[in-house]
């Protein structure tokens, strides 16, 4: 569960981890604030305590004040967000090519009051 934010210190802390569980720099973390979906990467590796709360450094920094109460479930596996592809100034194709790439940003709704 996701049971503080930080956004002074860019951090997320964790509950109800497994003992020893480890995080990468990489890995990806989800919870849901209110209408958003809210998807942060972590950035420096770390490792859940043996009561299984771990503390870990992300980007973007979370938001100042959740808009739903915690702690809130944390999405550790396919953690996802909604996203928007942002239109290319210049066309792109892809035939022949085994992949593309594009750019995105996250939708990040207003809290409701």
């Amino acid at each position: 569960s996701v049971a503080a934010i930080s956004r002074a210190n860019s951090t997320i802390s964790l509950t109800g981890c497994v003992a020893g569980a480890a995080w990468s720099s990489g890995d990806y973390i989800a919870w849901d604030d209110g209408n958003t979906r809210r998807l942060h990467m972590v950035v420096a590796a770390t490792t859940a305590n043996a009561s299984g709360a771990v503390t870990v450094t992300v980007e973007p920094a979370p938001p100042e004040a959740a808009a739903a109460s915690l702690p809130v479930a944390a999405i550790i596996e396919k953690a996802s967000a909604e996203m928007v592809v942002l239109q290319a100034t210049v066309p792109w194709t892809v035939a022949g090519q085994p992949s593309a790439s594009f750019q995105a940003v996250q939708v990040l709704r207003p809290n409701a009051a």
